[in-house]
């Protein structure tokens, strides 16, 4: 049985006083937030073409006055961008290799560019991680699981098959405009960013 609580009787100063009407609380202005989740690279050009849409159909107002950016992958660098001022429509131009662009075209190959470094070392220390395995299996009979062996041998793999740094770079290099930033506090929207944690599989937002 759960703990009993008490009731205490209101006091003369709690009851309402008849013939008053009741205080009106003042309505705070209302928030609106853009969410954009992932989807690689045609995720992120569905949605600029999308926020294209909405810009062309909303009655005084674009998607660059929202309060609040909330990005995921892909979403991630399209809210980036919206929350700096970049236009759906400029963000168009770009995919589109359309000139003139206020931004530079990061090309499909560059973005596609494999983890070169990352693979390479994977393949050198496999072997490794195999003897370890061996070892793990021979010494303790029956007590791993094949669950255990697939962490332990994931534990190998590179964390990406695509270069991430390639994105990192491109947007150090659009947000350095003197009308961008790449600080969250110099924004004049607020903008956040869902990550998660490679080593332990939490949810990580920054903003």
């Amino acid at each position: 049985m759960g703990d009993v609580v008490k009731l205490q009787k209101p006091s003369g100063n709690d009851r309402k006083t008849v013939g008053k009407p009741p205080r009106r609380r003042r309505s705070r202005r209302s928030r609106t937030a853009l969410v954009l989740g992932g989807g690689g690279f045609t995720g992120g050009v569905y949605e600029i073409g999308a926020l294209r849409a909405l810009d062309l159909l909303a009655v005084n107002r674009t998607v660059n006055e929202f309060d609040v950016y909330v990005g995921t992958s892909a979403g991630s660098f399209v809210a980036s961008l919206a929350a700096n001022g970049v236009t759906p429509e400029e963000m168009m131009r770009v995919v589109n290799q359309q000139v003139p662009a206020p931004v530079r075209d990061i090309g499909g190959g560059s973005l596609m560019r494999p983890n070169y470094f990352e693979l390479a070392q994977s393949a050198a220390l496999m072997p490794l991680r195999l003897m370890g395995l061996a070892r793990g299996v021979v010494g303790q009979m029956g007590r791993i699981s094949i669950i255990d062996a697939a962490v332990h041998l994931a534990g190998g793999l590179p964390s990406g098959l695509y270069d991430g740094l390639v994105i990192q770079d491109y947007l150090e290099r659009v947000l350095s405009d003197p009308d961008r930033t790449n600080d969250f506090r110099l924004l004049d929207h607020e903008l956040y960013l869902t990550t998660t944690d490679l080593d332990t599989c939490e949810r990580i937002v920054l903003g």
